[in-house]
């Protein structure tokens, strides 16, 4: 893979992370 897609699969999974801890504190 390129860095782009390396970067984009980062910042995917740091999104989903960062939605679940919201809605877990919820």
């Amino acid at each position: 893979m390129s860095d782009f897609e390396m970067l984009m699969v980062v910042l995917t999974i740091i999104g989903l992370v960062l939605i679940s801890t919201q809605d877990h504190k919820k």
